[in-house]
C-alpha cells in the first residue's frame, strides 16, 4: 500500500498527518497487521516513514541491486526491509540479473550492525520466466553464507539436466559471467527490437527499458553453442529443451542490437545495396526467431489466448478476455497510453505467433518503405502504428497449443545461420592524444570486434580515408588482420598529421571513413563504412581544467570555447557530460553569464551552458546545478534538491534567446564578467563552473 508511488507529489496534503491516519485506520481494520510497502524509485518517502511505528511496517525493495543504493538503514531510518529485485518489467522474454550483486550484498547487509534487512522479496512483473535467476535469489536467504557463484553455477548446470556434463557446466559458466552479471543502471536484461515499433531510432523493443545491451552478446555465443553440445540422454529432459529454445531466442535477439545502428547508418548514407542486405538479413532472423520460440510451449502464443479465454463464463466474455490478452502483450492499453504514454509493447515477448503474425509484418512494410524510398530519392511515408497495432488485438486466429518445431533440430539451424551471417562486426576509433593542433599528428587506431561468438572470421582489411585535402595518414603497422577469433578482438593504427591551416573555430572537425571488408571464415566477405571525426583544437589557456565521462574534448581560440562529447543524460542519478571549468570558479555570492552562440540539434533535451558542483573530481558528488538551453525543450534549472547528488528538474522556460543558458549536447558561446573577475579567487565554500555535452551531444563554442 504505496501514499505516492515512485515518489508522486503530495501538493498541500501534510504527508506525515495523512500516513499516520493511514497507520490508525489499518490498526482498526486489521489489529496487529503489518504495513507493507514498495521500495522503489523515491517511494516511500522518509517523512512518511518517521511518522510511523516501525514495528508495524516491512518495506519491501525492489532495488537492492543497483549500483545506486548502498544503506537502506540511512535511506529508511532503521524500517525493517526485504532485500528485493523487480528482475523484468511486463514479463519480457529475457534472460539476465545481477546476480554478482545479489551474492555479494545480500549477507554483507544482513550481517552489518543495526541491519534491518529481515528477509528476501522477489518481485517480477510476470513469472514463468529465468528458471535460474529465481532459483539463486530463492536460496539466498536459507544460507549463512554467501554464494559462490561458480560452484553454484556448475551445480546448477548438474540439478537441472540430471547429471554432470561438461558442456552444461561451461554454458552455465557463459551465462554466469554474461547474462547473470549484467551491467544496465536499471538492473534489467535487454530485450529484443524485433520487438519493437519499427523505427532505425529504436532504442529497445519498448520506451520503458534497458537501452543498451546489458551483457556482451558476443561472450553470450559461447553459452548457446556450449549448450548444443550436451550429450544426447541429458537432452530428453525439458529442462534442456526449454533453456535451449531460450538460448537460441535470446541470440537471434542479440543480433537486433547489433544490426539495426548498421541499417541507420547505411540508410543515412543512402547505401542502397547495404540497406537492401542488412534490410533481408534482419527479415531472416526475424522468421528464424519465430521458429526458434515455436520450440517450447513456453513460448507460444497460444496457450496465452487460451488461458485468458479459459477463464469466461460466456461466449462474449471469451472474447472479450482474448482481446485484453492480446491487448496486454503488444499496445497494452488504448492509444493514449500506447503512444502518449509510450507504453506500446511494454509487455513485449519473444513468442511464436506474435513475432510472425504482428510485428515481422510490421518490420517488413518499413523496411520496404524506406528501401523505396532510398531508390526514389524521396522522403519515405510516415505510419501510424497504432492504426496497424489495434486491428490486430480483435482478430480471433487460433495459434498452436503445442510447439511446432523440435527445439534442437531448431536451435542447430540457428547456430548453423548466424555462424554465417555477414555484418557481424563492431569497430570503435580512437585518438592519442584526443585533439590535436594545427600541423600535429595523433595515433588513430580502430579497434574491430568479432561479435560473432559462434565463429572466427577470415582476413579483415582495413582503409581509412579524409574527405578534407591536407590530411596525412600513414599506417603503423599491419592494415589487415589475417583472422580474427570468434567473440576476439584485432587493431589497425595510423599517424594522422592535420594540415597546418589556422583555425577559425575553437574546435575543428576532421571528417574521416573507415572502411572495413570482413566475414565468417570460409564466407563471403561485406565492407561495411564507419564515418566520424577527428577535431583539431585551440589549446587551452592557463588554469583551465577539463572532466569527462563521456569522452568529451575541449578548445579554445581567443574567448571562445568549445565542447563535444556524447552521453546518456543529465536526468536524476545518471551524469555523463564533459566540463571545461577553472577551479573555485564561483564562489558564495558569485555570478556567471554564458552566452551559447551554437548548438547541435542531437536530442530534445541536449544541454549547453553552465554548471556548478561541490567537487568535480569526485563522482557522485552532492551539491549539483545545471542551468541549461535545450533544443526543443526551451531554458531549464535542474539541481540537487536532496543533498542525494540526484538531478531534479525544477523549471523550464521557452528559450527567447541564447544568453544565460546551459546545457549539454550543444555549443555554446562566450562567458562575460562576474565568470572572469571570480575565476581563480581563494576564499569561502567554492564550486567549480563547467560547460556540458550529453547523449551523442555536441557543444561548442562555450565560455
Amino acid at each position: 500500500m504505496d501514499l505516492l508511488h515512485e515518489g508522486g507529489s503530495a501538493g498541500d496534503v501534510p504527508v506525515p498527518e495523512a500516513a499516520r491516519a493511514v497507520e490508525f485506520a489499518l490498526r482498526a481494520a486489521r489489529p496487529g497487521a503489518t504495513w507493507v510497502i514498495l521500495g522503489w524509485q523515491a517511494n516511500p518517502r522518509r517523512d512518511l516513514l518517521d511518522a510511523l511505528d516501525k514495528k508495524h511496517l516491512l518495506i519491501v525493495d525492489g532495488l537492492s541491486d543497483l549500483d545506486t543504493v548502498t544503506d537502506r538503514e540511512k535511506d529508511w531510518g532503521g524500517a525493517p526491509y526485504a532485500f528485493g529485485t523487480i528482475p523484468n518489467f511486463g514479463g519480457r522474454t529475457t534472460i539476465g540479473a545481477k546476480t554478482h550483486l545479489w551474492t555479494e550484498r545480500f549477507t554483507v547487509w544482513r550481517d552489518r550492525p543495526g541491519s534491518a534487512l529481515v528477509g528476501t522479496a522477489y518481485m517480477p512483473e510476470a513469472a514463468e520466466r529465468d528458471p535460474a535467476a529465481l532459483e539463486l535469489f530463492s536460496e539466498l536467504a536459507w544460507r549463512r553464507e554467501a554464494v559462490d557463484r561458480k560452484e553454484w553455477f556448475e551445480g546448477y548446470a548438474d540439478l537441472r539436466y540430471g547429471g554432470r556434463d561438461a558442456d552444461a557446466r561451461a554454458a552455465f559458466a557463459a551465462l554466469r559471467e554474461t547474462a547473470y552479471r549484467i551491467t544496465s543502471r536499471d538492473g534489467r536484461p535487454h530485450d529484443s527490437v524485433f520487438a519493437s515499433r519499427p523505427s532505425l531510432s529504436a532504442a529497445s523493443g519498448t520506451h520503458y527499458a534497458t537501452h543498451t545491451p546489458a551483457f556482451d552478446p558476443a561472450d553470450f555465443d559461447k553459452a548457446f553453442g556450449a549448450l548444443l553440445g550436451v550429450r544426447e540422454p541429458l537432452r530428453r529432459s525439458d529442462a534442456y529443451r526449454y533453456d535451449l529454445t531460450d538460448l537460441g531466442r535470446q541470440a537471434l535477439a542479440n543480433r537486433s542490437w547489433q544490426l539495426l545502428p548498421q541499417l541507420k547508418a547505411a540508410y543515412a548514407r543512402k547505401d542502397l545495396p547495404a540497406f537492401r542486405a542488412l534490410s533481408a538479413l534482419w527479415l531472416k532472423l526475424m522468421r528464424l526467431s519465430e521458429d526458434m520460440a515455436g520450440s517450447h510451449r513456453a513460448f507460444l502464443l497460444g496457450p496465452w489466448i487460451e488461458d485468458a479465454k479459459r477463464l469466461a463464463s460466456s461466449p462474449a466474455e471469451a472474447q472479450q478476455l482474448e482481446r485484453t490478452a492480446r491487448v496486454l502483450v503488444t499496445t497494452w492499453a488504448e492509444r493514449p497510453t500506447a503512444d502518449g504514454g509510450r507504453l506500446v509493447n511494454y509487455a513485449n515477448r519473444d513468442w511464436q505467433g506474435l513475432i510472425g503474425d504482428f510485428h515481422l509484418p510490421q518490420w517488413q512494410a518499413y523496411l520496404e518503405e524506406l528501401e523505396d524510398a532510398l531508390a526514389a530519392d524521396r522522403a519515405p511515408k510516415s505510419f501510424d502504428w497504432y492504426a496497424v497495432e489495434e486491428p490486430w488485438t480483435r482478430e480471433r486466429e487460433a495459434y498452436p497449443l503445442r510447439p511446432p518445431n523440435d527445439p534442437y533440430r531448431t536451435a542447430r539451424r540457428v547456430h548453423d545461420v548466424l555462424a554465417r551471417a555477414p555484418y557481424q562486426g563492431a569497430l570503435t576509433v580512437t585518438a592519442e592524444p584526443a585533439v590535436f593542433p594545427p600541423g600535429g599528428s595523433a595515433l588513430v587506431t580502430a579497434a574491430f570486434r568479432n561479435v560473432n561468438g559462434l565463429r572466427a572470421t577470415g582476413r579483415v582489411d582495413f582503409a581509412l580515408g579524409f574527405a578534407s585535402g591536407g590530411v596525412e595518414a600513414e599506417p603503423e603497422g599491419p592494415v589487415s588482420l589475417a583472422s580474427v577469433p570468434a567473440a576476439g578482438r584485432g587493431s589497425a593504427s595510423w599517424r594522422v598529421k592535420a594540415p597546418g591551416t589556422p583555425l577559425t573555430r575553437p574546435l575543428e572537425p576532421v571528417p574521416y571513413e573507415l572502411s572495413t571488408a570482413y566475414g565468417p571464415q570460409g564466407e563471403a566477405r561485406v565492407t561495411t563504412v564507419q564515418e566520424g571525426s577527428l577535431y583539431v583544437a585551440g589549446p587551452l589557456a592557463g588554469g583551465w581544467r577539463t572532466y569527462t565521462n563521456n569522452g568529451a574534448v575541449f578548445g579554445q581560440l581567443e574567448d571562445r570555447y568549445a565542447v563535444d562529447g556524447a552521453g546518456q543524460d543529465l536526468w536524476k542519478a545518471t551524469t555523463e557530460f564533459g566540463a571545461l571549468y577553472r577551479q573555485g570558479a564561483l564562489r558564495d555570492g558569485g555570478g556567471i553569464t554564458v552566452r551559447v552562440d551554437a548548438q547541435e540539434v542531437t536530442g530534445a533535451w541536449a544541454r549547453a551552458g553552465i554548471a556548478v558542483r561541490n567537487s568535480l573530481d569526485t563522482p557522485g558528488s552532492r551539491g549539483f546545478l545545471n542551468l541549461a538551453v535545450t533544443p526543443a525543450n526551451g531554458v531549464v534549472l535542474s539541481y540537487d534538491t536532496t543533498a542525494t547528488a540526484r538531478w531534479t528538474p525544477t523549471s523550464a522556460s521557452p528559450a527567447s534567446g541564447h544568453r544565460c543558458c546551459c546545457g549539454s549536447r550543444g555549443r555554446a558561446g562566450r562567458s562575460r564578467g562576474p565568470a572572469r573577475r571570480t575565476a581563480g579567487r581563494r576564499g569561502g565554500r567554492s564550486r567549480r563552473c563547467r560547460w556540458l555535452g550529453r547523449r551523442r551531444s555536441r557543444t561548442r563554442g562555450c565560455s
